[in-house]
């Protein structure tokens, strides 16, 4: 079996058959579809669609945990019952495009490689209209870990746009953290011990809803001293940790400040400028002149942001009063 899809159900919302749908819908039914209802289920209508799922499809696997533990319990019974080559998570809601099997399938039919470890592809946020994502990855190439780290620097470090060879999650006995948002530093776990990574740069393959962060926003920023911490307990910190550091002050410096602007909380917002300021600036100058991704990168939206970050958060905190 090529891949196991998992979805974790956490609320009676409609939205989640439309994921479902956009696996049973796939041209290629080389597959297994993992849910996991993360909820009580109180309505005998819903009740019987999930039923009559499951009678109906011989590739679903249904679980029902009739009570609310949490993403990170569900997705590891998920992986408890894996049984595809690789596994990719969908958030409820998010949608993959129908030929998504047969097409990442082709792909990798290009390449000598039988098996690449991770997988990422391209997709579009979903909110108001379509923002496509953007890597700075070169496409279809395979990188061989060992030696090529540039997916570490320019990874899109979401759990969801990815494929994961199930064998290394398997091996290392990969877990998701209960009762917290670790979903980063579980894919850099699997990072570290893969061998192989292939950015599929083709048509989105998946629409991702930009929805409201149902968790402490800080949980993403907070996940990076255990990344760092991970890596040095492996002993791969110090040949590693320039592209470690780059990610890591992307993903707060742009990827974070700007879902955190995307919110009407101005008193969150002040105080994630103020955690990023704080954070940051005493190691500005030493990033700037030192770190060998960034005196190297391409990505000059983020340059820019970095060289003139004091600045932006002032005029930013300005425009709050």
């Amino acid at each position: 079996m090529f891949v196991t899809f998992i979805i974790v159900i956490p609320n009676a919302k409609e939205e989640f058959k439309h994921s479902i749908e956009s696996v049973l819908n796939q041209s290629v039914k080389d597959y297994e579809l993992i849910i996991v209802l993360d909820r009580d289920i109180n309505d005998i209508e819903e009740n019987e669609y999930f039923c009559n799922l499951y009678k109906d499809n011989k590739n679903i696997k249904l679980v029902f945990n009739n009570n609310r533990y949490g993403s990170s319990y569900s997705w590891n019974i998920g992986l408890e019952l894996c049984q595809g080559k690789y596994v990719k998570f969908i958030s409820q809601g998010d949608t993959i495009e129908k030929d998504f099997v047969i097409k990442i399938q082709n792909k990798l039919k290009e390449h000598d490689s039988n098996s690449i470890d991770v997988i990422e592809y391209s997709f579009n946020f979903v909110n108001d209209n379509q923002i496509p994502s953007k890597s700075f990855l070169e496409s279809n190439k395979v990188y061989f870990l060992e030696s090529e780290y540039d997916p570490l620097a320019y990874t899109n470090n979401l759990l969801f746009n990815k494929l994961y060879n199930f064998q290394i999650i398997d091996n290392f006995k990969f877990k998701f953290r209960n009762q917290v948002r670790f979903d980063m530093l579980f894919f850099y776990k699997i990072y570290s011990q893969a061998k192989t990574y292939l950015y599929i740069n083709s048509e989105s393959l998946e629409n991702v809803i930009l929805r409201q962060v149902q968790y402490s926003i800080f949980d993403i920023v907070n996940q990076w001293t255990h990344i760092f911490n991970y890596y040095r307990r492996i002993k791969k910190y110090n040949e590693l940790k320039d592209y470690i550091k780059y990610s890591y002050y992307k993903t707060m410096l742009h990827i974070w400040i700007w879902t955190i602007s995307k919110t009407s909380n101005k008193i969150l917002t002040k105080k994630a400028f103020d955690f990023a300021n704080r954070k940051f600036e005493p190691k500005k100058e030493d990033f700037i002149k030192n770190n060998v991704v960034f005196l190297n990168t391409k990505d000059e939206t983020f340059k820019n942001l970095v060289i003139n970050f004091s600045n932006y958060i002032k005029e930013k905190l300005k425009s709050m009063k």
